[in-house]
């Protein structure tokens, strides 16, 4: 069962690396040259609608992450059925709290996380990006973006969960 606590907490994540990545002092001038976006645009928009559903957007994340980087699952199914199980220091209870250890793992998250922020968020925006004839530059901008959201979200859930 997620914690919930640590979900929101970790949806805080996305927020917070967004503000520095797109940001004055990482990449804001040239993701704004990128999307053709000015001063004067963002600041016609209205923000407390934006940061709120993607607040809430950044918990989804994390619900799913919680999934992708804790999988013991797995091993569960494959183990569950040994009668000794439930028997401490058995066996297949000690594969089990072996494996549960390694996956509740700062490092473990990180690992699970950068992958899918490269390997399926990156996809999805490499692939609307080249759609929309976007240059390798925004590519870049919001793949690695995603890359260390996820990274940092996935460290975060994994380690706390």
């Amino acid at each position: 069962m997620p914690n919930f606590l640590i979900l929101g907490l970790s949806a805080l994540i996305p927020m917070i690396v967004g503000f520095l990545w797109y940001g004055k002092s990482l990449f804001g001038k040239a993701w704004m040259k990128e999307t053709g976006l000015t001063e004067e645009k963002i600041k016609s928009g209205n923000m407390a609608l934006t940061m709120g559903l993607s607040l809430l957007f950044c918990f989804f994340i994390a619900f799913n992450m919680h999934g992708i980087v804790i999988h013991q699952a797995g091993i569960f199914s494959l183990l569950m059925n040994d009668p000794e199980f439930f028997t401490v220091g058995s066996e297949s209870y000690n594969i089990y709290h072996y494996f549960d250890g390694m996956h509740q793992s700062f490092g473990h998250g990180v690992l699970h996380g950068g992958m899918t922020g490269l390997l399926f968020a990156g996809a999805v925006i490499t692939v609307n990006s080249l759609f929309e004839m976007r240059s390798f530059k925004y590519i870049a901008i919001h793949v690695g973006y995603w890359v260390v959201s996820l990274a940092l979200m996935g460290g975060v859930i994994a380690q706390f969960s």
